[in-house]
């Protein structure tokens, strides 16, 4: 067709396609048969071809006689005197309407599917809450069941519900984790923490385990580093505690490390943190490394595999380090132990005094812990009640930062406590001590 959109030529397949005779088109305008704005956004791309770009491509629904609808891509060839004025315009197409329709089929099924995930994972984090606390309740009554007067067998089968209902609380707490994020409802705090009191924590809490397999576990934070800094204590401390407990659990002799570097940039700029988490254990052969940050995967998925897990601590570790804007990486060979590295950019906290807090709210993982300690003190007949509501908030800011004794002399402290005997008492502060040991799943 002419500069003007008058119709010069058309093939027989063209004919054919829109069911008319060849004079029907010649000397008609292209455009007549279009919508205003159509013809106008078409005429405007048209203007804009030149010499060096004389192309167009564009993709339009024509009605063909009997009502059907039929889709085109068009490629658009445009002809250019020797001035460089546009004097012809050939058209080639190519029926689409198949393809479109699959196209059309397929983000229908996506978005069916993605609606139905995220139905799904609202529904997990929603019930994240009356999930867990049942089974803290099981675990809670299995401790109790343990310090009453049981023979042997008895003891046993007590001793099996704690070990059970323990292991099915870690693996609901990496599914509600996991669905909170997929859901979008994973919300990451930026307050200021002590890094190193932190991973030391982490230590504390892998110690026994460790000494148990012979294992030397230690924490390598250089006296030149900053200790303080701005970001999520509480997701740091769980990714730190995934890595670091995959190792001992990975490793059957020798040592396990977590060393940790802080590169500072300019001002105004957050600080790269970098905590490595070394092990001399079984390491990953180089064809299951990619697999090792997927959701619900094992790299032994045998019956007869030696190492128990849902396969979630490490997607659910590089979810959340990349939630505050991080990265993780691992180095491994097989037989010569493993190295996972997070890299984390956090502001360092300048103002704060060493040792000083920030101001806390009263977080899920927070109200959970309280809940879980009302729990404990109901079972054992202590007057949880009685405690106001300001030493609870303190309770949970000494909680934030894990400072375990503080809190427990104040629970101890609780109307009825003196009158526990002995061995409830212990189980009360065992229990109390195993709740701290849990945080970094709680939330």
């Amino acid at each position: 067709y002419r500069a003007d959109g008058t119709i010069t030529f058309v093939n027989e397949a063209f004919c054919r396609y829109f069911e008319r005779p060849k004079q029907e088109f010649f000397g008609n305008n292209i455009f007549a048969s279009m919508e205003s704005a159509e013809a106008a956004r078409i005429r405007n791309q048209l203007q804009e071809l030149n010499p060096d770009r004389p192309y167009y491509q564009l993709k339009r629904m024509t009605t063909v006689p009997g009502g059907r609808q039929l889709w085109q891509r068009w490629v658009v060839r445009a002809i250019f005197d020797d001035a460089g004025r546009p004097v012809e315009y050939q058209a080639v197409g190519l029926d689409i309407t198949e393809m479109n329709r699959a196209e059309e089929d397929l983000a229908q099924a996506r978005e069916r599917a993605e609606s139905a995930s995220r139905a799904k994972s609202e529904f997990l984090a929603t019930m994240s809450h009356e999930i867990r606390t049942p089974m803290n309740g099981i675990i809670g009554m299995a401790d109790l069941m343990s310090g009453t007067n049981l023979d042997g067998e008895q003891r046993e089968y007590a001793e099996t519900i704690r070990t059970s209902a323990d292991a099915l609380l870690v693996i609901i707490n990496g599914i509600l984790d996991l669905s909170r994020i997929e859901a979008g409802r994973m919300s990451i705090e930026k307050l200021p923490f002590d890094l190193d009191r932190t991973l030391r924590d982490v230590v504390e809490i892998l110690l026994p385990s460790a000494k148990q397999k012979g294992l030397s576990l230690a924490l390598d934070y250089p006296a030149t580093a900053p200790r303080r800094f701005v970001g999520d204590v509480g997701r740091v401390r769980q990714v730190a505690l995934n890595l670091a407990s995959n190792a001992v659990k990975f490793t059957p002799a020798g040592s396990v490390q977590i060393v940790v570097g802080c590169r500072e940039c300019g001002a105004g700029e957050p600080a790269e943190v970098e905590i490595k988490v070394k092990d001399s254990g079984i390491g990953i052969p180089p064809d299951k490394v990619g697999m090792l940050f997927e959701k619900f995967t094992q790299l032994d998925a045998s019956s007869t595999r030696r190492y128990e897990g849902a396969g979630l601590g490490l997607a659910i570790s590089k979810s959340l380090v990349e939630l505050m804007g991080g990265s993780v990486s691992v180095e491994s060979r097989a037989g010569e132990g493993s190295t996972f590295t997070c890299r984390l950019p956090m502001a360092v906290d300048h103002e704060a005094a060493p040792g000083a807090s920030g101001t806390r709210t009263l977080s899920s993982a927070a109200a959970a812990f309280l809940e879980d300690i009302e729990q404990v003190a109901t079972c054992l007949h202590v007057e949880f009640a009685a405690v106001p509501p300001a030493t609870r908030l303190r309770w949970v800011e000494r909680y934030s930062q894990f400072d375990k004794p503080a809190p427990l002399r104040e629970l101890t402290a609780l109307p009825g406590y003196g009158h526990l005997a002995r061995d409830q008492r212990r189980r009360f502060q065992d229990f109390a001590n195993w709740l701290f040991s849990r945080v970094e799943a709680s939330d």
